[in-house]
């Protein structure tokens, strides 16, 4: 597995505005639930217009950017792989209807896609078809948590692992260095991203964290979402449900005090439990901690019945409640 720590550029902390009042800025939208905050489809066409109603063209496809109520979708159409022609759809439906801080709900996302047709995309392809049966290529499915202090479970999470996981990484911050956000990932068939929220924004008393997981079919497919018709309410939040549970970002994080009266409380020798708390500290600090594969896994066991995450400080024990959306004592 791979673990690198500069994939994703945020704003510097030193570049959030603070003329606000503390929590003056609240999410919106998909606030009870998942919401959708990107969508990529796409479709058999028949026919397309010339080349006067394009932006450009890039390896024999057409694309142009249609201003979409608040946001931008990207349309791009040609000759497809299998024959005939295609067209492609990349928006993102929480920016069409709202701000940086509004989140769409499954319930608009249809709603939105018709608003996206009907901006210029059917003026310049003929669907083959209704579009509502286009193939979703990607989706993405976000929750909102209320935090006091997102970098707490940011770093106290990056020393969790999920199964058959690839890559983990850390997003720091692109002035100061500092770590901003968390991804781990399967390989090509998505990401899951915990990010602080009012860093993301530009927005220093948003204290929050968002839960994103980037679906690209076969994660889609999960949730039972293959075409556009597919993506209601109780699909994303089966999507959701299930990448929640992968990504094991809703594991019980505590501090140090806790965790180490939780290992002292285990029925093993002293010594493994000395062992066994250095590893944790160490995985917790981002050292690592080289031990042979049967050892490693009896820990991982160990560290399983225990039900903690090591966290910076003294921290009473807490989790991230997905229903909820907001920390709340374990």
């Amino acid at each position: 597995m791979d673990r690198v720590t500069d994939v994703e550029q945020l704003p510097s902390r030193t570049d959030i505005p603070s003329n606000s009042t503390p929590f003056s800025h609240t999410f919106r939208g998909a606030t009870d639930g998942p919401g959708v905050d990107r969508l990529e489809i796409t479709m058999p066409i028949s026919t397309m217009v010339g080349p006067s109603e394009w932006g450009g063209r890039r390896r024999g496809r057409f694309r142009v950017d249609l201003e979409v109520g608040n946001g931008v979708a990207f349309l791009t159409a040609g000759p497809s792989l299998g024959g005939g022609k295609s067209a492609s759809l990349d928006f993102n439906p929480s920016r069409i209807l709202g701000d940086d801080l509004f989140l769409c709900p499954p319930s608009r996302v249809i709603e939105t896609f018709d608003l996206v047709l009907c901006s210029g995309v059917l003026d310049r392809v003929g669907p083959i078809g209704s579009p509502i049966d286009a193939r979703v290529r990607r989706v993405d499915v976000t929750r909102d948590f209320r935090v006091e202090d997102p970098l707490v479970f940011i770093e106290a999470l990056w020393g969790t692992r999920s199964p058959y996981e690839k890559r983990r990484i850390l997003h720091r911050d692109q002035t100061t260095g500092g770590v901003s956000g968390l991804g781990v990932s399967t390989g090509k068939q998505g990401w899951v991203n915990l990010y602080d929220r009012g860093l993301r924004v530009g927005l220093r008393d948003l204290a929050g964290l968002r839960w994103e997981a980037q679906c690209r079919s076969a994660w889609a497919a999960r949730g039972g979402i293959r075409r556009v018709g597919d993506i209601t309410e109780g699909a994303v939040r089966r999507l959701a449900a299930d990448r929640w549970e992968w990504s094991r970002m809703g594991e019980t994080i505590a501090g140090r005090s806790s965790v180490a009266r939780a290992v002292w409380a285990l029925d093993i020798s002293p010594a493994r439990k000395r062992s066994l708390l250095g590893h944790i500290v160490a995985v917790g600090e981002g050292i690592g901690d080289e031990l042979k594969s049967g050892t490693l896994r009896h820990y991982t066991e160990l560290k399983e019945r225990l039900g903690f995450v090591l966290a910076q400080g003294d921290l009473p024990p807490a989790r991230l409640d997905f229903e909820f959306g907001a920390a709340v004592p374990a």
